[in-house]
């Protein structure tokens, strides 16, 4: 993660942490779409489905749509601290179409792709995997399991990075009030499917 992401990253949490009625709330501007993404778990197959990282969504003014984050910096009249930043932005939703226009992501059933570099400033995307009620991130048991999933590199640049990670967090997002997990609040790493990078 590069200094300017966990900046951005450290800085939404904050906001979530400070706000004293809940995190960041989501916006109404763009319909929030989450990809079904199955998977299959002890023979079962979920209802699984995706959302993207918190990190690259727009977040804008709740009266307008002025963004409150530009570049690198937070509107310093906007966001002085994080309660006031929940106060004045929301957290935008991602459309159908924002998924493949803007983030470079490809869904195909049970099939993933990930584009690096989409529109010339929009550079790759994280994304997680939400359970069936797409309330919380999808939780694994993997003691005395088998995990297995298949990653074609063979279109993966010199020089570049596909991932999956697991960490242990919570599920519900953390973030009481605010968008939740299906806006990819709280910045939880669980399900991280940085897996094709594609040109």
């Amino acid at each position: 993660m590069s200094e300017l992401s966990l900046y951005f990253v450290l800085l939404l949490s904050t906001v979530q942490a400070q706000a004293s009625s809940g995190g960041i709330k989501a916006g109404t501007l763009v319909k929030n779409y989450n990809p079904p993404f199955p998977i299959t778990i002890d023979g079962k197959s979920l209802g699984t489905a995706l959302t993207i990282d918190a990190n690259w969504r727009w977040v804008h003014t709740s009266d307008g749509s002025k963004n409150c984050y530009t570049g690198s910096s937070w509107d310093p009249t906007l966001c002085p601290d994080g309660a006031t930043c929940a106060k004045n932005c929301l957290l935008e939703g991602v459309s159908q179409d924002q998924w493949k226009s803007t983030y470079g992501v490809n869904v195909d059933g049970k099939s993933l792709t990930l584009h690096f570099d989409v529109t010339g400033s929009n550079i790759g995307s994280r994304l997680y995997l939400l359970d069936p009620t797409m309330e919380k991130y999808q939780g694994f048991n993997l003691l005395n399991k088998e995990f297995t999933f298949t990653v074609d590199v063979s279109k993966l640049g010199c020089g570049m990075n596909g991932a999956l990670y697991f960490v242990d967090m919570d599920l519900a997002g953390n973030n009481p009030g605010g968008a939740g997990p299906a806006y990819g609040m709280f910045i939880p790493i669980l399900f991280n499917l940085s897996l094709f990078y594609t040109f």
